[in-house]
């Protein structure tokens, strides 16, 4: 924990503020690049003249892409550093976004989407590290700050898209150019100092490590349940158009809480953060039965479970001190998976019930996120691992 007046010099330093440009643009791209397919599906089948199952072929392309590249990131940095796997990843963005934004073939733009995966999926995890290692003590309000622009970025994306259909190229040819601009920023970094080398295994520790999958598993499985289906049950008493609306407030409201919880984790422990959100989070989602309150339940879910992903990395940092390129990337991996199979489930409990079934589904999803924080706070100081 740190001080408000010591606040200011957590991100002083032009090695800091590289990172900190370069996380900018880069989680800001991450929310561009996650939310700008869905709006351009209908494009893609009109320029290709290709079905719905087809067109979704993109959406798994990109995940394919950004799951291999996360699934191999601790290894790729534990061999070959930071700066030049980074250069790589940011130029197969810029390439892969160009080839979807000028390509007059669906094979192609199904390569490009490929591309952008793998690019924006390294630099992911790779960002997380850096700000981890290059902020220590600072690192959860670092990380805290940085994770807001992946909110704007899922905002922007859609409204990009907007602005020019039916093309759906220029926001791709704009995804490009930005991605170029992150490529002089990596360019410009300096290979942070090797990190030590961890002790091989996690000894007794395993059971904590696995703990952590799964808070990262249903914290994600909680975000996108609530931006996929919250649309879905407030449509029957608010109509599609103002139900779609609303789903923007709660992705706004997940920004916001993130701002606002840059000066709060600088003075709140991890564990404590992590605690409060998750179990405010519990109560905001208890309000989602009443339709009424629904849109405003949800909202506040965002606002409360805002701080959780950042927050989390900075807590496994801790846990497992100077283990993070080994483990970051096999907890992030887990959270991708978290929407392939929760999704499903929530539909499958719609089909047998009804749409006023989705509050408890999502109820039920954060209260075991809840029960893993709690654990994980209280869990026997034996089970961590000393560096």
């Amino acid at each position: 924990m740190m001080s408000l007046m010591s606040l200011q010099g957590v991100f002083q330093g032009a090695g800091k503020q590289r990172v900190i440009g370069i996380g900018f643009l880069t989680f800001g791209l991450v929310g561009v690049t996650l939310s700008i397919y869905g709006p351009a599906l209908l494009a893609f089948q009109d320029s290709f003249g290709i079905g719905q199952s087809a067109a979704g072929l993109v959406v798994s392309a990109h995940f394919l892409g950004a799951f291999t590249a996360i699934v191999c990131s601790g290894l790729i940095v534990s061999h070959f550093g930071y700066r030049r796997p980074m250069i790589i990843a940011a130029s197969l963005l810029v390439i892969g976004a160009t080839v979807v934004g000028l390509g007059f073939d669906w094979t192609m733009v199904l390569l490009g989407a490929g591309l952008i995966g793998l690019g924006m999926g390294f630099l992911d995890v790779s960002v997380n590290l850096l700000v981890v290692r290059s902020f220590e003590d600072g690192g959860a309000p670092a990380m805290n700050l940085l994770h807001t622009t992946f909110g704007v970025g899922a905002v922007a994306g859609p409204l990009l898209v907007a602005m020019f259909l039916p093309s759906f190229r220029p926001a791709f040819v704009f995804t490009a150019v930005a991605g170029a601009a992150l490529l002089w920023f990596v360019w410009r970094l300096r290979e942070p100092p090797a990190a030590p080398s961890p002790i091989r295994g996690l000894g007794g520790a395993w059971i904590r490590m696995f703990a952590f999958c799964l808070l990262f598993f249903f914290y994600v499985g909680v975000e996108v349940g609530i931006g996929s289906w919250e649309p879905v049950h407030l449509e029957p008493s608010f109509g599609s158009g103002r139900a779609a609306a609303l789903t923007a407030l709660y992705w706004g409201a997940l920004t916001v809480g993130r701002l606002v919880c840059v000066p709060i984790s600088a003075l709140v422990s991890t564990r404590r953060l992590m605690l409060f959100s998750s179990g405010l989070g519990v109560l905001a989602i208890l309000f989602a039965q009443y339709i009424v309150l629904a849109p405003y339940a949800y909202a506040l879910v965002g606002f409360a479970l805002a701080p959780i992903f950042p927050t989390a990395l900075v807590w496994l940092e801790e846990v497992f001190p100077g283990r993070a390129e080994m483990l970051t990337p096999l907890v992030i991996a887990t959270a991708m998976i978290a929407p392939i199979i929760i999704s499903p489930l929530i539909g499958i409990v719609i089909e047998t019930g009804s749409t006023k079934d989705i509050p408890t589904a999502l109820g039920l999803l954060t209260g075991v996120l809840l029960m893993v924080v709690i654990w994980l706070r209280w869990s026997p100081r034996k089970l961590e691992i000393k560096g």
